[in-house]
């Protein structure tokens, strides 16, 4: 079973260190259990939707073709 988390970060995690280290851990723990992490910027959500959406396709392009996420190959 593939599984995919979305991160979005605001401007919040560029000065806040406690919430920016609990985000690293929390990945991490994702990563660890087998989750693809992605993480967006609020800008890159608000304002180019195309590329959020361009990165969505291709890891639904890469688990139809069982793509390994490090290296690319099928």
């Amino acid at each position: 079973r593939e599984r995919v988390a979305s991160e979005i970060d605001g401007r919040l995690h560029e000065t806040d260190v406690d919430l920016f280290e609990s985000d690293r851990i929390r990945q991490n723990a994702l990563m660890l259990r087998g989750w693809l992490v992605l993480r967006f910027s609020w800008e890159d959500v608000m304002h180019d939707q195309a590329y959020v959406r361009s990165v969505l396709a291709q890891v639904a392009q890469g688990w139809t073709e069982r793509r390994c996420w490090a290296c690319g190959h099928a």
